[in-house]
């Protein structure tokens, strides 16, 4: 591993000298000869490929910023589930099955049907979240991808930036040496007014564009964390939200076919409802996980979207602007 980094820096060496001396090589009558030299340094910068593929990498960053709105839709969800369910009125005591027993209707037909209306809303709000967490997953790939990408571009700004300074040393030792020689007065003019200059804000963009990749690739790893995070606390919400379904439904066929009052003892309708508050309760649990999660990591999350939405916006100028 050692040996193969010392390569690579001995050939970044050796392409910085040779990118010098070309440009000291400069024959100024010729037109296309500085042009040659000025062109040495537009593979750095604004100009290179790397300015390129960043440009494009802030068009993928755009789309995916934009399908951050089923992270949104979910989260909304989340919470209006939550809501609903408390609005039941659920306890969330065992001990106390005389309020589950109402809201079944056991005593009380009128609140059963309250329970029959939600139990529509609240089916709705959990096919919602299996179709929000089916996107969320696909984002999920679309962010490996790109931090990926992010890796692989900021590796390549790296190596330029390398080879900018290898180029710039090259080119100011040969300068220094050239200035002993009165004959070549001209070229060091050209070398420090058209080349060394440019090279230089050239330089600058590229740890600029650095800098804005290393950002991008931070608030990359947050959305993809939290993004995670999110699927994995709508799944346990689907699956308490259903289970609690399935015995409250069952519950209801008991009483269709067993009828109400015909048997039926309080002990056999508090075990029934207890088996009903434990899934409601498993509920709870999931969704106040949820929401503890999503006080802690709204706003982190909410500042890298927004992040990822400026990084790509100024992409999408600069590429205009180009």
């Amino acid at each position: 591993m050692l040996a193969q980094a010392s390569n690579a820096a001995l050939q970044t060496v050796r392409e910085g000298e040779r990118l010098a001396r070309t440009v000291m090589e400069v024959d100024l009558a010729d037109q296309a000869s500085r042009m040659r030299a000025r062109r040495t340094v537009d593979q750095f910068g604004e100009g290179g490929t790397s300015a390129t593929r960043s440009r494009m990498l802030g068009k993928q960053l755009r789309s995916l910023a934009w399908a951050d709105a089923s992270s949104s839709k979910a989260m909304a969800d989340m919470q209006r589930l939550a809501s609903k369910v408390r609005q039941l009125g659920i306890s969330r005591d065992r001990a106390r099955p005389g309020l589950v027993r109402r809201l079944l209707g056991l005593p009380d037909k009128k609140k059963f049907e309250s329970l029959s209306a939600s139990r529509e809303e609240i089916e709705g709000l959990v096919a919602s979240l299996s179709g929000s967490a089916e996107v969320l997953r696909q984002n999920s790939v679309a962010l490996d991808g790109f931090e990926s990408d992010i890796r692989d571009e900021r590796e390549q700004i790296t190596k330029d930036i390398a080879l900018a300074d290898a180029f710039e040393s090259a080119l100011v030792d040969a300068v220094g040496r050239a200035k002993a020689d009165q004959r070549m007065s001209d070229v060091v003019r050209f070398v420090e007014n058209e080349v060394l200059y440019h090279l230089e804000q050239q330089r600058s963009a590229l740890q600029t564009l650095n800098a804005v990749n290393q950002q991008a690739a931070m608030s990359l790893s947050i959305l993809r964390e939290t993004n995670d995070a999110l699927v994995q606390n709508m799944q346990l919400v689907t699956v308490a939200t259903r289970h609690a379904l399935d015995v409250a439904a069952l519950l209801q066929r008991s009483r269709e076919v067993h009828g109400e009052g015909k048997g039926a003892t309080d002990d056999d309708a508090s075990a029934d409802t207890g088996a009903l508050q434990d899934s409601l309760n498993e509920l709870m649990r999931a969704l106040d996980r949820h929401e503890a999660w999503r006080t802690g990591s709204a706003a982190r999350r909410e500042n890298a979207f927004h992040e990822l939405q400026s990084i790509s916006e100024r992409a999408s100028c600069d590429d205009d602007y180009a």
